[in-house]
């Protein structure tokens, strides 16, 4: 059995399909495995502390607390169960952008020519 030349938008629905099916899989693994992040008491106390408040505020202002607020959740988003989720979600957005450039009317156009045989003329 040979295999037959697919065309560029099957290739992609090919490939939306393994995304998601490997991404998701791996979501699944990773959440069923993910054990509690350990944290340190020490550490934990200390930058939910007031003195380390107001230091943030003092040498970095409310930027400063903003900053140190966003750092806190994107590493967060990279421990235990919600890696699972974030893994996720990178799937979805990335099976997305496939299918939207999968279904771009402009591909479909240049297969239709390509089938054809339909040539345009050299100006």
């Amino acid at each position: 059995m040979k295999l037959k030349a697919t065309n560029l938008r099957e290739r992609l629905h090919i490939s939306i399909a393994i995304t998601l099916i490997v991404g998701l899989s791996i979501s699944f693994w990773i959440y069923v495995t993910a054990e509690a992040p350990v944290e340190n008491d020490l550490i934990s106390d200390y930058e939910n502390s007031k003195m380390y408040l107001r230091s943030l505020k003092v040498y970095g202002g409310q930027f400063g607390v903003l900053a140190d607020e966003i750092r806190r959740w994107f590493l967060s988003l990279w421990q235990g169960k919600t890696l699972a989720y974030t893994v996720a979600s990178i799937t979805v957005i990335v099976a997305l952008v496939l299918y939207v450039i999968a279904s771009d009317p402009s591909h479909k156009k240049s297969e239709t020519d390509a089938d054809e045989g339909n040539q345009k003329p050299i100006p």
